[in-house]
């Protein structure tokens, strides 16, 4: 497996796992239009062809393709966001995340944090046994209902043992 910056030649790819991570991770009942209309329409390939042009986006990728991806993003006090780790479910559990983390703290050192839905066990204890600590809440906001997340910030000290 090879992490590396993504290209826009890999925006299509990158909204295909984006759909199957969201899916498989927010909607376990099912789809719906609100579910449906969110995934069309934020995850396409030219979104994130932009936003592979005005972030730090990484791929994790095998010889087959890309099976997974981080987005990093500066928030307004300068520090660096990471807005998304999104992981096919095959190959969640297996180091891909890890890798994924890795990289972005060996090139982030200014204070690394991250929203995680509360409901999301599996990604919390992933961010927390990297090292990640609670620090406050904030909400998701999807067709009028509220969803909470955690907001999250990285010990660096503690990820370095981990």
């Amino acid at each position: 497996m090879t992490i590396r910056r993504a290209t826009t030649e890999d925006a299509k790819n990158i909204a295909s796992v984006a759909i199957t991570t969201w899916v498989d991770t927010y909607a376990p009942d099912g789809m719906n239009d609100v579910y449906s209309e969110y995934v069309l329409e934020r995850f396409t390939p030219v979104n994130l062809s932009q936003l592979i042009r005005e972030h730090y986006v990484l791929v994790a990728e095998t010889d087959f393709g890309i099976v997974g991806y981080a987005l990093v993003s500066k928030s307004p006090d300068n520090k660096s966001e990471i807005e998304t780790v999104y992981i096919l479910p095959k190959f969640q559990g297996v180091g891909v995340g890890r890798a994924l983390m890795d990289a972005i703290v060996s090139s982030h050192n200014d204070g690394l944090w991250l929203k995680c839905a509360d409901y999301n066990p599996k990604a919390l204890s992933f961010y927390r046994n990297y090292g990640f600590n609670e620090i406050g809440e904030t909400w998701f906001v999807l067709a009028g209902e509220k969803y909470r997340c955690l907001v999250l910030e990285l010990s660096l000290n503690k990820a370095k043992q981990v």
